[in-house]
């Protein structure tokens, strides 16, 4: 009886650890300057996806807008300009997301996104 408690203990640690071990990935805009689309994609063996958390950090010399797709559409979008910190997290069931970047009037500066699906 104790042995198999033992390996149910087990059993049920390794899956918890398995369901928060996926951390952060993160892209950078290869040039601010210029419109770029980035596809994020799940990690691999990863299972069905629920949820997504998207951190948008860095600085900009000038505005531009950045914006998150759902089935081609606009589903949100955030206009930028200076020092750059926001963070959207929203229910999502794909296992991709599509980042539309798109500079207004930026001169330089430097775009990283941190992105975590849930699953």
């Amino acid at each position: 009886m104790k042995k198999i408690f033992s390996i149910t203990c087990l059993i049920a640690l390794l899956c918890l650890l398995g369901s928060c071990s996926t951390s952060y990935r993160t892209v950078q805009i290869k040039d601010v300057s210029k419109p770029e689309q980035i596809t994020l994609s799940k990690a691999p063996l990863q299972g069905s996806i629920y949820s997504i958390n998207i951190q948008v950090t860095g600085k900009l010399d000038g505005t531009a807008n950045i914006g998150l797709t759902m089935n081609g559409k606009p589903y949100l979008s955030e206009k930028m300009h200076n020092s750059v910190n926001f963070e959207w997290e929203y229910d999502w069931y794909s296992d991709v997301a599509v980042i539309q970047y798109k500079p207004i009037d930026v001169k330089s500066g430097k775009l990283t996104i941190s992105y975590r699906f849930f699953g």
